[in-house]
């Protein structure tokens, strides 16, 4: 994991990373309130990245940063750059596997982040019309919460408390 950090010339490595996300989670979340909503993008499959690397990044996004959503990208070269000469290239069907395993931790990880705001009062703004009954809108920490329609709710922020089974 730091090791392609270095090689991406990424000037963290993950201890740094990880004191960061305590650092606002200590100073932001409170007892019964809402939880920071993390979102974190992470490319798999920069030339290098063995299957033990790979596992080191996957590990250290689930036992460790738990964000509430992975954006991730396959590494793809870029002419010109430095690694789209190497030739430790990961073959596009690793790159695929490995995208998938972090799509399935991100939902696991997006469940886990929604189940830990149950409880919690939150302000929604409900912005979507009538959907087959059902109105959705934001919370602060981006929680789809989804409601009966009311017309008189939409455009508003409305106080609700989280049932934990938001989306």
């Amino acid at each position: 994991c730091d090791t392609i950090l270095k090689e991406m010339g990424r000037r963290y490595d993950t201890a740094a990373f990880a004191r960061k996300i305590q650092y606002i989670r200590e100073r932001s979340e409170v007892s019964g309130g809402p939880k920071v909503f993390f979102g974190i993008d992470v490319i798999v499959g920069f030339p290098g990245e063995t299957d033990e690397l790979f596992m080191e990044t996957y590990n250290f996004l689930k036992d460790v940063i738990k964000p509430a959503f992975i954006h991730i990208f396959p590494y793809s070269r870029r002419a010109g750059t430095p690694a789209a000469i190497r030739k430790d290239q990961v073959q596009d069907s690793v790159k695929t596997q490995r995208v998938q395993m972090l799509e399935e931790l991100s939902t696991e990880l997006h469940q886990e982040f929604i189940e830990s705001n149950k409880g919690v009062e939150e302000k929604v703004l409900f912005e979507s019309t009538d959907k087959k009954g059902m109105m959705e809108g934001y919370t602060g920490n981006y929680i789809r919460v989804s409601r009966p329609y009311d017309p008189e709710q939409i455009g508003k922020i409305v106080s609700v408390v989280l049932d934990g089974k938001e989306s």
